[in-house]
C-alpha cells in the first residue's frame, strides 16, 4: 500500500470526500451489527461513535497520512500536532496519536496489541501502515504470536516453519518498523499447550502427551527441553533487547497422561499440579538465567484452580508474570478469591482482553459492542483491585484462529474499528459507543409455494445476489492482495464465499426447476414418498 503523490490543490479538493468515504467505510465494516448485537447495545453507543468519527475526521484533516492508513488514497504526512513524545529509538517526534485522553485514563499500564500470525499473516507492506496506526491509537507495544511463521532453523527445527513463513530479514524489518513507531515487541512462543504447529509433524509425534492429539507436549520427554530451549534461543536472538517473552502455557488439556509423566510423578512424588508447575518454572528459569533481563510471561488459566500454597511452594512468581485473560463481557466471573491469591503471590499481573476473534471460530464481522463490554468489565476489575494488585499492562488480543487447525476468524483490517474504540475507552474516553447498523427486513416466504408467481417473487433477487457475490469475491481478492499472500486469500474465499456461492447455485437451480413446471399433481400430495422435485 504505497502512498500516492498528489498536488496540494487536489488534496484540498478531496479532503471532504475522503472524510465522507472514511466515515462510510468504518460504518460499512459493521453494517451487520444488528445481526450480532442487541438493539439496546447498539442504541447506547451512538454518542461515542460520533466522538470517534469526529476525532477521525479531525485527524485526517491534520494528518493526511492517517487517512491513507485507513485505505484511503492520496493522503500525505502533514501532521500539525504540537505535542512531542520519545519513540523507542530515543528520537523525539511529534505526538500524532489519534486517541488523546479526554479524561483520566481508566488504565495506566502498558497497552499491548496482540497479532496472531497462525492465520492470515500480513504482508510486510501492511506493517508499514499498521504500526503507525497502532501508535496513533495509543498502543505502546505488540505481542507477536508467530507460531509456524517464525523462521526456525537447524536440523532439529527446520521442518517447523510454514512454507510461507517470514524470513529472518522479514522479521528484522518488522522489528525496525515497530521500534521506529515507539512500539516495544513481545514475542510469544508456546512451550506447553497449543503446540499443534510442531506436534502435528511426524518428526515430533513421539513428544505428544497423548499420541492421538498434537496439542500438548510431554514435559517428561527426553527431547522436550532441548527442543523448546532451542526455539526460545532462536526467537530471542532475532529479537535483541526485548524485555518480555511470552511462553504461553494456557489450555494444557492433557497432563500426566503418558507413561513418561506417570513415571516422573511417581519418582518425584508429584501431583499433576506439581508436574505442570515444574515444567513452567523450568522453562522460565532457563530464560531468566540464559537471557538476562528477559521476563517470561504466561497465560494464567492453569493457575486459577491452584492453591496459594501450591503457587508459593513452586516459587513460580519468582520466574514469571501471569497474564489473566478473559474475553467475555462477564469478567467479574473471575472470583475475588482468585484475585486475592494473585495479589499475595505475584508482584505484578497483566490482563488480556479481546478486540476481535472471541465471538466464534468462523466469524467475519467484528461485534464491537461485545468487545467494548469486555473492556468495560475489565476496567471495573482494575478499579476494584488496583489498590492491592499492580496491573503492569493490558494485552488487547486479536485472535485469527482459535487454534492451529481452526478456520479464520475476522480478518485484522475488519477488526481495526473495534481496536480503535476499545483503546479510546481504556484511555479515558469512556462514554457509550455506537456503531451504525443498516436495518434489514426479511419478508416471510411460504416454503411450500410451488406455482410460478410466488416463486418468481421470492427469487426475484436471486440473480442479483449471485452477481453481487461474484463481485464481492473479485473485490475481496483484490483487496486482500494488498494485505495478505495468496494462500490467505484462497482460504478466506473458500471458507466464507464459496459455501454461499454453492448455496445460491442450488437455490437458483431449484428456482429454474420450479419455473419450468407446467403441470402439477392432484391432491393429496404424498409428501413422504414423492421426490420433492415432482411436487
Amino acid at each position: 500500500m504505497s502512498s500516492n503523490d498528489a498536488s496540494s490543490h487536489a488534496a484540498q479538493i478531496g479532503d471532504a470526500g475522503h472524510n465522507d468515504l472514511m466515515s462510510k467505510k468504518l460504518q460499512e465494516i459493521n453494517e451487520f451489527s444488528s445481526m450480532t448485537q442487541s438493539a439496546e447495545q447498539i442504541a447506547r453507543q451512538k454518542s461515542f461513535e460520533e466522538r470517534i468519527m469526529a476525532d477521525v475526521h479531525g485527524k485526517a484533516n491534520r494528518d493526511e497520512k492517517f487517512g491513507r492508513r485507513l485505505m484511503l488514497p492520496n493522503y500525505k504526512n502533514n501532521a500539525n500536532s504540537k505535542e512531542n513524545h520519545i519513540n523507542g529509538d530515543g528520537v523525539v517526534r511529534e505526538d500524532t496519536r489519534l486517541i488523546q485522553p479526554k479524561g483520566s485514563p481508566l488504565f495506566e499500564g502498558q497497552r499491548i496489541v496482540h497479532l496472531d500470525l497462525k492465520g492470515a499473516p500480513p504482508r510486510l507492506s501492511y506493517y508499514e501502515e499498521l504500526f503507525p496506526l497502532l501508535r496513533d491509537l495509543g498502543t505502546t507495544g505488540i505481542l507477536m504470536e508467530y507460531e509456524d511463521m517464525f523462521p526456525f532453523t537447524g536440523p532439529q527445527l527446520q521442518d517447523i516453519p510454514a512454507f510461507n513463513a517470514y524470513s529472518k530479514s522479514d522479521i528484522k524489518q518488522i522489528l525496525t518498523l515497530a521500534y521506529n513507531n515507539g512500539l516495544q515487541v513481545i514475542p510469544l512462543i508456546q512451550t506447553f499447550g497449543h503446540l499443534e504447529y510442531v506436534l502435528k509433524l511426524s518428526k515430533f509425534a513421539d513428544m505428544r502427551e497423548v499420541p492421538k492429539y498434537p496439542q500438548v507436549i510431554c514435559p517428561s520427554h527426553n527431547s522436550t527441553f532441548s527442543m523448546l530451549t532451542t526455539m526460545i534461543d532462536q526467537v530471542v536472538e532475532l529479537h535483541p533487547g526485548i524485555k518480555y517473552l511470552h511462553i504461553g502455557c494456557d489450555e494444557v488439556y492433557y497432563l500426566g497422561d503418558c507413561v513418561r509423566c506417570a513415571m516422573a510423578m511417581v519418582d518425584h512424588k508429584w501431583s499433576k499440579t506439581q508436574l505442570f508447575l515444574s515444567h513452567v518454572v523450568r522453562m522460565a528459569k532457563y530464560i531468566r538465567q540464559k537471557h538476562s533481563g528477559v521476563i517470561p510471561l504466561t497465560w494464567d488459566d492453569e493457575f486459577r484452580d491452584l492453591t496459594e500454597t501450591e503457587l508459593h511452594e513452586s516459587n513460580v512468581a519468582h520466574w514469571v508474570e501471569p497474564v489473566v485473560w478473559k474475553y467475555t463481557p462477564d469478567v467479574a466471573i473471575l472470583t475475588s478469591e482468585m484475585w486475592d491469591k494473585y495479589s499475595s503471590v505475584f508482584p505484578a499481573v497483566w490482563i488480556a482482553s479481546a478486540f476481535k476473534g472471541a465471538t466464534g471460530p468462523d466469524k467475519y464481522v467484528t461485534d464491537i459492542s461485545y468487545h467494548l463490554e469486555n473492556h468495560r468489565s475489565w476496567m471495573d476489575i482494575v478499579a476494584s483491585y488496583s489498590d492491592r494488585i499492580h496491573f503492569r499492562g493490558i494485552v488487547v488480543t486479536g485472535w485469527q484462529r482459535y487454534d492451529h487447525f481452526s478456520v479464520l476468524c475476522e480478518l485484522l483490517p475488519a477488526g481495526i474499528p473495534s481496536l480503535a474504540v476499545n483503546l479510546a475507552y481504556i484511555q479515558g474516553d469512556n462514554k457509550a459507543c455506537h456503531m451504525s447498523a443498516r436495518e434489514r427486513g426479511v419478508s416471510s416466504i411460504d416454503p411450500f409455494a410451488r406455482y410460478p408467481e410466488p416463486v418468481e417473487h421470492a427469487t426475484a433477487e436471486l440473480d442479483r445476489c449471485r452477481m453481487e457475490l461474484t463481485y464481492i469475491e473479485r473485490d475481496m481478492k483484490l483487496a486482500m492482495a494488498e494485505v495478505y499472500d495468496r494462500h490467505t486469500a484462497v482460504e478466506w474465499v473458500s471458507t466464507f464465499i464459496q459455501p454461499l456461492t454453492i448455496r445460491l447455485q442450488k437455490l437458483w437451480e431449484a428456482k429454474e426447476r420450479l419455473l419450468t413446471k407446467e403441470y402439477w399433481p392432484r391432491r393429496p400430495l404424498d409428501m413422504l414418498n414423492s421426490n420433492s422435485q415432482d411436487l
